[in-house]
């Protein structure tokens, strides 16, 4: 899942009760990007665990095995153009993840585009692609 804008790009797909159910029911091993940074209005003051909790309640259970989240430091003059609009960089509170038993991956996956704050698509897409090569097995559930 993700990435994209929490409450109107991933949850909006949570709320078809067949989408939920398929996600479910597959063996797969379900990955959740997370923003890097909040979006006013509607992330104000998210943590990492905070999205994934916000999910879950959508779902209607847990159904996030691993998150991938950004760990590099938004340069500041950029940050000081997010936080003047309301925007804050997402924190990774490792604790609260560790406790949900999702399992963490953490990169510098910042990039800037015009002085945008996006996922560097590249890292991110091997990183994708590193998860679902791995053999990884997530207890209670058999992978082929």
């Amino acid at each position: 899942l993700g990435p994209g804008s929490l409450y109107t790009s991933i949850i909006p797909n949570l709320l078809v009760e067949e989408i939920v159910e398929a996600i479910i029911s597959s063996r797969a091993i379900k990955v959740y990007v997370c923003n890097i940074m909040t979006q006013p209005g509607e992330t104000d003051g998210y943590t990492v665990s905070d999205h994934i909790s916000a999910i879950d309640f959508h779902a209607g259970r847990r159904i996030i095995d691993i998150c991938v989240a950004n760990r590099s430091n938004i340069r500041p003059e950029i940050l000081k153009r997010y936080n003047d609009d309301g925007s804050d960089q997402v924190e990774i509170d490792y604790a609260k993840i560790k406790s949900m038993g999702i399992r963490l991956i953490e990169k510098d996956m910042a990039s800037y585009k015009n002085d945008v704050v996006r996922h560097n698509s590249d890292l991110l897409a091997q990183t994708i692609m590193d998860i679902a090569k791995s053999t990884l097995i997530i207890p209670g559930r058999k992978r082929h």
